[in-house]
């Protein structure tokens, strides 16, 4: 009898562990039947369809994780058609509507529910909704002095939302620097900690930490910032252009010389710039400049329709995910230390970094513009 009460202990609690493993997420939508959402997680791509307004996901988990939950097709990593949640082993639900995925409603996880607060989601969904139905008044010719004082007032607390969640993720990461959660504060936090801080953080992590996504970040974080400065032989590079052709820094090298434009479809300012940086290409490409667009965009069509829109086939393109990483696993933001969007790189023809320019507006191209009238002038 004692033997077949601890084969049933055993059985009951390796039943409870599995079902502890397990997540459901349930959701609640408007969406039409037979329209897709797709679930990513822990390099797991799963899908399903609206059916009677509902959908649903199952899985196996060891530990709370991030996911992106995305409807149909897009460019952004969080916006009306994709948004990213806490998965964890238990029972979820999520409530959303047509074209507002970023403003779902989660429930069932603690984990989320603190990732909320830290990152100021509710304040970021209602500044969101604020300033697209002010944004849609003034689209329908809605010119009233109310109006654009009310978007900037808008604007200026989405600002300040901006800086608030970068302290908060920043003094969460501080106090709980080995949170799996940190994966999503990480980049606006390895901005503001010095490198030294940064390796003195991840010597001291566990093991498993070092391996994690965050520790991963922190690390390549570090290697990134010894790197492409100024003076130092840039990076080498070989990628697919956007003919599908084999291109590579050293092709360019005692011939050209090469300005990197960092940018993305969706990086208004990056693309505020596309005119000025054409004057400047026309006016030196005969005396050896050469511009490689460098894209963080996945979507090829989106990527695409964004050269023609802005015309700039003129220069050489290529996509991030189409280039191949160096020998520590790092991409080409990462091995060109890109803290933000648009980022200029003048490599000159002996393959060393010349310069460095990142910000937007007319301001922004004075140092280059003279740097490149004082080599090519």
């Amino acid at each position: 009898m004692k033997v077949l009460f601890y084969l049933l202990l055993v059985f009951f609690n390796l039943k409870a562990l599995a079902q502890q493993n397990k997540f459901t997420l349930n959701g609640t939508t408007d969406l039409k039947d037979g329209e897709k959402f797709t679930l990513a997680y822990n390099d797991i791509l799963d899908s399903t369809l609206v059916k009677n307004g509902k959908f649903n996901f199952k899985g196996g988990l060891t530990e709370p994780t991030f996911a992106r939950l995305v409807n149909g097709q897009t460019n952004l990593m969080e916006g009306p058609r994709s948004v990213h949640l806490i998965l964890e082993p238990t029972e979820m639900k999520i409530a959303t509507r047509k074209n507002e995925l970023d403003q779902a409603i989660i429930s069932g996880s603690d984990n989320q529910l603190l990732f909320e607060k830290i990152s100021c989601r509710l304040e970021w969904n209602e500044n969101s909704k604020m300033r697209n139905e002010l944004l849609t008044l003034i689209k329908k010719g809605d010119t009233s002095s109310n109006s654009k004082r009310l978007l900037e007032d808008a604007n200026q607390q989405r600002k300040n939302l901006f800086e608030k969640t970068r302290i908060s993720g920043y003094n969460f990461f501080i106090q709980h620097p080995e949170s799996f959660m940190n994966s999503r504060f990480i980049g606006n936090v390895l901005q503001t900690i010095p490198k030294d801080s940064l390796k003195i953080r991840y010597e001291n992590f566990s093991a498993i930490s070092k391996n994690s996504s965050v520790g991963q970040a922190i690390f390549k974080e570090i290697i990134a910032k010894e790197s492409a400065l100024i003076g130092m032989e840039a990076p080498k590079f070989e990628a697919l252009n956007l003919n599908g052709e084999q291109i590579s820094l050293e092709d360019f090298k005692d011939r050209k010389y090469i300005l990197l434009d960092f940018w993305f479809t969706y990086c208004k300012f990056c693309r505020l710039l596309t005119p000025d940086l054409k004057k400047v290409y026309l006016k030196y490409k005969n005396s050896g400049l050469e511009i490689i667009g460098v894209s963080v965009d996945e979507d090829d069509k989106l990527w695409k329709k964004s050269i023609d829109e802005d015309g700039t086939r003129i220069w050489q393109h290529i996509k991030v995910i189409n280039a191949v990483k160096d020998s520590n696993g790092l991409d080409l933001p990462m091995q060109y230390n890109i803290a933000a969007f648009p980022t200029l790189i003048l490599i000159d023809k002996e393959g060393k970094i010349a310069g460095r320019y990142v910000g937007a507006g007319n301001e922004f191209y004075v140092d280059l513009k003279n740097k490149l009238k004082e080599i090519f002038e």
